[in-house]
């Protein structure tokens, strides 16, 4: 039997299925995730929670009906998580026709307002050092922010001062903790609490695991949300 057949079968059942986006979505404006853009079954499923939350794009609230295409996606997709790459190998042709959806008032009661803890300079991407939770509030801002649709990060539109109230602003758009930054490491263990101290080893995007130094010299990716400033 020929070895030439053979070799390119294997090769073939080693790629695995590729992701596919989808061909109508209907969003609404601000940050939208890859898990909002293509069906993600293919992944394993710790690779699948990472890329359900990545940002790809910022839909601009401006514009009712718009196309994506899928190549573009593809590429940023791959360039944020590169761990995506064999699921997304192959040509992506097409694009994906966005229509977005009417947003309804919300009052914001319901809503999860931020407040600044530290000056943000305008055009800056505040991190997670500059912000907090806070109650809502009836004067609380809700056009602090620009969402670049470039890297789906949010710049300050002006100087904010500390104490500035934010108006449910996408915590996927800001910055994590800068590199260098100290941190708690925070884990909960059935009722025991587990707190250690860790060092940032790399920057990276709000609600996505970042990479830390432990005192003992072990570096690992400690998951989103597990570290406290």
């Amino acid at each position: 039997m020929a070895l030439a057949p053979l070799l390119a079968a294997a090769a073939m059942s080693a790629v695995p299925a590729q992701l596919a986006f989808l061909d109508e979505a209907v969003l609404s404006p601000g940050p939208v995730t890859l898990g909002r853009l293509a069906d993600l079954s293919a992944l394993p499923p710790g690779l699948r929670q990472r890329a359900d939350n990545l940002v790809l794009v910022v839909l601009p609230a401006g514009r009712p009906h718009l196309g994506i295409e899928h190549a573009r996606m593809a590429e940023r997709a791959r360039g944020m998580l590169p761990a995506l790459g064999p699921w997304l190998s192959a040509p992506q042709p097409g694009r994906t026709q966005v229509r977005l959806e009417p947003q309804a008032p919300r009052a914001l009661a319901a809503q999860s307002c931020r407040r600044t803890t530290e000056p943000v300079i305008a055009g800056e991407t505040p991190t997670l050092l500059q912000i907090e939770p806070a109650a809502c509030a009836a004067q609380a801002a809700n056009d602090a922010f620009a969402f670049s649709t470039q890297d789906g990060l949010a710049r300050a539109r002006r100087d904010l001062e500390p104490g500035a109230l934010l108006a449910d602003p996408p915590i996927g758009a800001f910055a994590g903790l800068p590199a260098g930054a100290s941190a708690r490491l925070v884990a909960q263990v059935g009722p025991v609490r587990i707190e250690r101290s860790v060092d940032v080893v790399g920057a990276s995007r709000a609600g996505q695991p970042v990479f830390v130094r432990a005192s003992d010299g072990t570096v690992f990716a400690a998951p989103a949300g597990s570290l406290k400033p």
